[in-house]
C-alpha cells in the first residue's frame, strides 16, 4: 500500500473504513464552501468507491490518500491526484482538511509530499483548479511551487453563484513546459 510521510503527517491509500471521513469532509459546509454543492448520498458513495482501487504509477483513477496526524493518529483529511487522460505524465491535485486542522501548515506539508511523490514516479507536471476566493488554497499551492497560469471567469457554480476557476501549474522536471 502506498504511504507518504512528513514529520507531522502520515498518508496512506483510502480504504473502505474511511467512508465516515470522506462523507464528513464532503458534507461539511466550511470545507465545501469553495469545492461544490453537496452531493446526494448515492453520488457521494460512488465517488468514494471510485477511489478505493489500489493505485500504482500508470493508473488512470484517483490516487486518494487519507491524511493522519502522527501524534493523535486521527484522520484529518484527504489528498491525491487524478492523472490526466489526455496528457501523459500530468495530473490534477487536490486536498481537503477538516476545519479544526486547517491553518496548521498541514496543507503545505501534505502537498509537498504529494509533489515529491509525483516527481519520484516520473510525472512531468501537476495542475490544480481553485475556486476564486479560496485564498488559503492559493497560498498553499504557491508555497509548494505552483504558479498561477489562468483565470477562467464564471467557470463553476456553487449554490447558484458563478465563480471563476483559478488554474495553477507545477512543473516537476526541467523538461516540463
Amino acid at each position: 500500500m502506498l504511504e507518504l510521510n512528513t514529520p507531522q503527517l502520515h498518508m496512506r491509500q483510502i480504504q473502505p473504513m474511511d467512508w465516515s471521513l470522506f462523507a464528513e469532509l464532503h458534507q461539511e459546509p466550511s470545507v465545501m464552501k469553495y469545492v461544490g454543492d453537496p452531493l446526494p448520498l448515492a453520488e457521494l458513495e460512488m465517488k468514494f468507491t471510485s477511489r478505493l482501487p489500489p493505485w500504482q504509477a500508470g493508473a488512470s483513477h484517483w490516487l486518494c490518500l487519507v491524511v493522519i496526524e502522527k501524534d493523535t493518529q486521527r484522520a484529518v483529511g484527504i489528498t491525491g491526484f487524478l492523472p490526466d487522460e489526455t496528457v501523459a505524465g500530468q495530473a490534477e491535485v487536490g486536498f481537503m482538511l477538516l476545519p479544526g486542522h486547517q491553518g496548521k501548515g498541514y496543507g503545505t506539508a501534505l502537498l509537498s509530499a504529494v509533489v515529491g511523490y509525483a516527481r519520484q514516479i516520473g510525472m512531468t507536471a501537476l495542475t490544480a483548479t481553485v475556486t476564486e476566493g479560496n485564498d488559503a488554497s492559493c497560498r498553499v499551492l504557491e508555497k509548494c511551487g505552483f504558479a498561477f497560469v489562468e483565470r477562467i471567469p464564471d467557470a463553476y457554480e456553487i449554490g447558484g453563484r458563478p465563480y471563476a476557476d483559478l488554474i495553477y501549474r507545477c512543473p516537476l522536471n526541467r523538461y516540463a513546459a
